[in-house]
């Protein structure tokens, strides 16, 4: 996994790389720095309803779930890894990128679909 910048995988998958079960925030920060501990530079391990945790070049941090009432979860993951490139893209730091892909995936879970899903950039920045 060396010279992997941004991984993002959710907690199940979080497990296979780690083999840390995720039952708590602390285990969610030991799963983290595992991933750094082989190299990639910004984990991120999505929580589902429960939130964040990633590492943004600095410290660990937790950020819960935006509360929405959830349709169809299909294109969560997808949602929130594509917004979170463009924003890196677009120069935002880690902390802003994660709010604005938290805020696209938070939107996307509350429409039918994968594609028709994903909102605008106009709805979340």
């Amino acid at each position: 996994m060396q010279g992997v910048d941004y991984f993002t995988p959710n907690e199940i998958e979080c497990r296979i790389y780690t083999g840390v079960e995720i039952r708590s925030t602390d285990d969610a920060f030991e799963a983290l720095n595992k991933l750094r501990d082989k190299g990639i530079r910004y984990p991120l391990i999505t929580l589902g309803e429960k939130g964040i945790v990633y590492y943004n070049g600095t410290e660990n941090v937790y950020k819960e779930a935006r509360k929405v009432e959830a349709i169809d979860t299909t294109a969560a993951g997808d949602t929130f890894s594509g917004t979170l490139a463009a924003m890196i893209i677009a120069g935002k730091s880690m902390d802003e990128a994660v709010d604005i892909a938290q805020r696209a995936s938070s939107i996307a879970v509350t429409r039918l679909g994968a594609q028709d899903a994903i909102p605008m950039l106009s709805e979340v920045v």
